[in-house]
């Protein structure tokens, strides 16, 4: 987008005869142009080398992601047991208030 927005302003500049001014834009379309296309070609790059870690170890990743599972179980059972004492604490809090 910053490239093509320089270039266009490049044709403008180079329509009002401003040939330093039409040169800076052409220089900063074509600098924006190669870093787009770098920062593509990085982010393709983690990306195959993500996929390519997955697909060579599945056995290891599978067991990351049931370790995980099970560490969110337990978290979950946690949770669980905590809302069920605050909601006992609650129901006992009421009781001594209507049972002075």
């Amino acid at each position: 987008m910053a490239s093509a927005l320089n270039f266009a302003g490049a044709g403008f500049a180079i329509a009002g005869r401003e040939s330093w001014h039409a040169a800076v834009h052409v220089a900063l379309g074509l600098g924006f142009a190669w870093w787009a296309q770098w920062l593509g070609q990085r982010h393709h790059a983690e990306i195959k080398t993500e996929i390519h870690d997955t697909l060579a170890n599945p056995i290891e990743r599978l067991q990351e992601l049931e370790g995980d599972m099970e560490r969110v179980q337990r978290e979950l059972t946690e949770v669980q047991e905590r809302l069920d004492f605050a909601e006992r604490l609650l129901v006992q809090s009421r009781e001594s208030r209507q049972n002075p």
